[in-house]
Parts: structure tokens; C-alpha cells; sequence
């Protein structure tokens, strides 16, 4: 059995940094009762740090 080296892409770390954020908004939502709004804070988050990582890559 031939194993391959997995290597994370570069490309792959955005999305990893903004479905982070929504769940850590989610569960932020949850813990202060109102899953909706910690929804859209983690979405927010998550698009703010993906948008500045991704400026940071280039």
C-alpha cells in the first residue's frame, strides 16, 4: 500500500479561518442564548479575517 504525504494547500486556509469563526459564533450564540445572532457575528468575523488573509497572501 503506497501512502501519499498530505500537504494542506495554502488556498485551503481562508475557508478553514471562516467556517472557524462561524462555529466559534454559533457556539458563542448558543452559550448566550441567541444561536441567530451569534450566526451572523460569526459570520462577520469570518468574512472580515478571510478577507485579511487573504490580503496578507498576496
Amino acid at each position: 500500500m503506497v501512502k501519499k504525504k498530505v500537504t494542506k494547500k495554502r488556498d485551503d486556509i481562508p475557508g478553514q479561518i471562516f467556517v472557524g469563526c462561524l462555529f466559534l459564533g454559533l457556539a458563542i450564540g448558543t452559550l448566550a442564548g441567541s444561536i441567530w445572532i451569534g450566526a451572523l457575528f460569526g459570520l462577520g468575523v469570518g468574512f472580515i479575517s478571510k478577507g485579511i488573509f487573504e490580503s496578507i497572501k498576496k
